[in-house]
Parts: C-alpha cells; structure tokens; sequence
C-alpha cells in the first residue's frame, strides 16, 4: 500500500505490476514490467590449504553456478613468473619457485554483474629429493657415509638416515646390517612443516670365511715338503687363494695362488698367512706361527770286512745328509756309541751296526 516498496529476489525474470487505488470505486489501471534479476558475481573458489607439490605447481579453482559467459581474471601475485602470472582459466595452476604468502585476486564477470575478492594463499613447497646410488660392499667392511641424498628444489629444512646398520651420524655398518639387499631411508622435514621421504637400496656382499688352515704335524718327512690345505665359504667357486709361506729366502716360492699348495721347509719357526677373496672381491685372512722339525736324512756308507783279532776301529762315518741339526749315537755288538767297533768283542760273523740320530 506504499507508494515504494522493496521485496528480496532471487535471480530470475519477474513480471512487476502496479495500480492506484484512490478509494473502492476508483482504482487506476494496472501498470505492468518485466524485471530481470541476473544472477549473482559470487562464485566458490578453491585454493592450496596444505602443502603443494615439490613442483611448485598451485592449483586454484573457481564456480560461478555454471553460468554462460562468465569470464575470470587470476592475479597470483608473483610478478617475478612474467605473464604466468596471470589467467583467465576457470581452473588454473601457477608455479610458484619459493615458498611465502600470496594475495591472490580474483575478478569475475559475469552477465550484468561482476565482482572480485581478495584471498592470503600460504605456498609450502614439498622438497624435492634426490638420492644418489650406493655402491655395494663387503658384508666385512668398515662403516661408510651414505649422506648423498639431497634437496632440489631449495627448501630449507633438515633430513635424517634411517635403515638398518644406519647411525645417528649417517654411517652405514655392513657388519650390523649382514649381507643382502637393504633399503635406506632419507626423510627431510622443511622449515614450512612440509615432509618427503625417498629411499634408496644398498647391497652388500657376504663376507668370505676361512673354514679351514691345516698343514703336517709332528716331524715333517726327510724332504721338509709340507702340504697345506685351505677352504672357505660361501662356496670355494668364485674364492680365490692367497698364501704367504713365511719363507721370503724360498723366493717367487714364497707364496702361491693354490688352495692346496706344498712347499719345501728347513727346521725352524715360520709365520704363515692365508688370504682368500670372493668373486665380489670381499677378503677374508688368517694368520699362524709354525714351528717344523724335519727327520733327518741319513747315509751310512758299507763296512769293509776286518779279521776278529783286529784292532778296534772307528765305523762313524754315517752322516746328516739334509742339514737337520742334533746328535747321533751308534748301537751293534762290539761297537761303542761314540762308533768304535771292536771285532774282538763283537767276534766272527756279521754284525749289524745302527746309527740313531735325533
């Protein structure tokens, strides 16, 4: 009933009438508009709350209720990305190269109306990470550093290692991890709370063991040839042998590449060393002190005949023929242990005369 009135609309077209009424009997004619309400500039809009690729890739979006013609014009506000720096995509990415806050704008049209708004974007970058390729290593070898992964894409922060056999300082035991395949792990935590983990795999070879180290006991024959005989593990395929006989006087003899090898000694005190090592070049040794004592090589060249009324004679002319050191006594009938025979005492026929050396 008053002259001016106000009603909420919802967009869409309306038909509007309007008529005087002076009193029951008089009333004006009906005057009638169309009235078109177009729908509102407002729009949804979606931009990054959490952490974005390590690319650096933003992805924003944007809902005008499926409007036709509707246009969009981002500002990103990175002046620094030249004419990326704005879109008139609905749904557009930017690259961000650092990490901060953004006021990123956003001006919509659409028919009969527009509007823009104004919205703080927080970028945090995730890290790039890169983890160069370890090498293998013997299961017996000593700790080393596998500190070579690293951050690409400039975000600050800190890492750690983590794996088995891995320490606080970033060394890789192989003896505490054992041999196989392992996984080492590198997560890096950036200042911006942002977080990625990247993994990277080290072998490590089994370490060789010496099963066996064996060599003659006891006195070695009259020659002072000694055999040795060595095996180890895992498998004698692939091992090879390294022996030091601890006789550098011997020569190019003094060492051999055999698993079984011999070699020829004089009496006395040798210290022997065997090396082995695997197809993988992991090394494993043992070392032992030997004392040989050889049986002494003898000759006792014949007796001439003698008559039983003869005066006593020396038969000690039997001789240590391969250097063996040590003393000698001679035992038969009529003969003393110093090698005086007497033929009286012994009396006619043949007589056996030893001679004991040791």
């Amino acid at each position: 009933t008053n002259a001016n009135q106000t009603a909420p609309f919802v967009a869409g077209t309306y038909e509007i009438k309007h008529a005087v009424k002076v009193n029951d009997y008089c009333i004006s004619d009906t005057v009638t508009k169309t009235l078109n309400i177009a729908p509102s500039s407002m729009v949804d809009f979606t931009y990054p709350t959490d952490c974005i690729p390590a690319t650096g890739i933003a992805q924003f979006g944007a809902n005008a209720a499926n409007q036709p013609g509707v246009t969009y014009d981002w500002n990103f506000r990175d002046p620094g990305s030249g004419a990326n720096n704005t879109s008139t995509a609905q749904n557009p990415t930017h690259h961000y190269a650092t990490d901060g806050t953004y006021n990123v704008s956003l001006y919509v049209v659409t028919p009969g109306c527009s509007g823009d708004t104004t919205f703080q974007v927080e970028i945090k970058r995730k890290p790039a990470l890169s983890f160069s390729a370890l090498s293998p290593i013997c299961e017996n070898a000593d700790p080393l550093s596998i500190a070579y992964a690293s951050v690409t894409n400039g975000v600050t922060g800190t890492g750690a290692y983590g794996g088995r056999g891995v320490s606080n300082t970033f060394l890789f035991d192989p003896a505490t991890a054992g041999s196989g395949t392992h996984s080492i792990l590198y997560t890096f935590t950036g200042a911006n709370g942002c977080v990625d983990t990247i993994s990277q795999t080290i072998l490590v070879y089994p370490k060789p063991v010496i099963d066996s180290f064996s060599y003659g006991t006891g006195c070695l024959p009259s020659t002072g040839v000694v055999n040795f005989y060595g095996n180890a593990t895992p498998g004698s395929a692939g091992i090879s042998y390294l022996w030091n006989l601890g006789d550098p006087g011997s020569g190019a003899n003094n060492t051999s590449t055999l698993q079984d090898p011999t070699h020829t000694y004089t009496e006395g005190n040798y210290t022997i060393s065997l090396q082995v090592t695997t197809a993988d070049g992991c090394t494993a040794d043992t070392t032992e002190t030997v004392t040989f004592n050889i049986t002494p090589a003898l000759n006792y060249p014949p007796l001439a005949p003698m008559c039983s009324n003869a005066a006593p004679v020396s038969v000690a002319n039997a001789t240590v023929t391969n250097g063996v050191s040590g003393t000698g006594e001679y035992i038969g009938p009529g003969t003393t242990s110093a090698g005086i025979f007497d033929p009286m005492a012994a009396g006619p026929g043949v007589h056996t005369i030893d001679y004991i050396f040791t």
